[in-house]
């Protein structure tokens, strides 16, 4: 598995375990819901680590 694919997971299981939509998810995290759409089909984001800090705050939108 590579970095790409273990980062969609880790998204996808945040995701589900916030109860979030995608539109939800990507509003949460600033960031428009295509790149969110893009992350979780494994298409990598430049910014892995600060998107995991995103994610662990939970939620704050």
């Amino acid at each position: 598995m590579n970095e790409n694919e273990k980062l969609a997971q880790e998204v996808k299981a945040w995701r589900a375990k916030e109860g979030l939509t995608a539109e939800a998810a990507a509003k949460v995290l600033g960031i428009p819901k295509r790149t969110f759409e893009g992350i979780e089909q494994s298409r990598g984001f430049p910014y892995p680590v600060l998107l995991r800090v995103a994610m662990k705050q939970g939620r704050f939108a």
